[in-house]
């Protein structure tokens, strides 16, 4: 198991368990903090990155903009608090699912990639500025890899309550490429960053239920 590959739990908002976003220490500034990228959330997923900007944020928030500006020094510190915040909230929601599930490969992997899929869905206007986001800030990008690996370790663990199943010689390598296959596809169809195209026609469900059956039958079957 990988040095990295445990799951995290934290407080809803900014600033729990692994995130980059200093929490305030008032619970009334907390809550602040927290409206206001719930805020540049809603913008974000209607808008766009282009439409985010203070002033949007600001109106969406109830808030004036010089309030936005006492908490955030430009756009780019703000569109890391959301991309730090969803990242967190992505983590939390995943492995409570895996962790919810029967001990049992179909399970645990329905467990990943449903509810993951449906996330993807949801934001899939934002998900591919965040791709760039991580690329032109190293600490950001250390931190996806992180809850990466998290996310990697959750499935890891449930999918090998079940490894009696697992029809590989190393069945943690097995794991490790299932993972890999299910997040390559759930993401490229999320148009994140130089990957192909996607087929826009491709049905999110269909693709979920399809990249399910792909990874238990490749768990399930022998190499040749």
């Amino acid at each position: 198991m990988d040095a990295n590959d445990h799951s995290s739990s934290g407080t809803p908002g900014p600033g729990r368990g692994g995130s980059l976003v200093r929490p305030p220490r008032q619970e009334r500034s907390r809550q602040s903090l927290l409206r206001l990228v719930r805020a540049a959330e809603r913008v974000l997923d209607e808008y766009g990155v282009e439409g985010l900007t203070m002033a949007s944020v600001a109106a969406a928030a109830g808030v004036s903009v010089g309030g936005i500006y006492r908490r955030f020094a430009d756009k780019r510190e703000l569109l890391r608090a959301v991309q730090d915040d969803r990242l967190c909230t992505l983590e939390e929601e995943l492995v409570a699912s895996m962790r919810a599930a029967e001990p049992r490969l179909e399970a645990v992997v329905a467990a990943l990639v449903r509810p993951a899929g449906d996330w993807l869905r949801r934001h899939a206007g934002s998900v591919g500025s965040f791709y760039q986001a991580d690329l032109a800030d190293p600490d950001m990008r250390r931190r996806t890899e992180e809850s990466y690996a998290r996310l990697r370790g959750a499935f890891r663990d449930g999918l090998l309550a079940d490894r009696g199943r697992i029809a590989h010689s190393d069945p943690e390598q097995a794991v490790r490429i299932a993972f890999a296959l299910a997040a390559s596809a759930l993401v490229q169809r999320s148009k994140v960053g130089a990957l192909p195209a996607p087929d826009d026609s491709l049905d999110w469900d269909r693709l979920c239920e399809g990249v399910a059956h792909a990874c238990v039958s490749y768990l399930l079957t022998p190499p040749p």
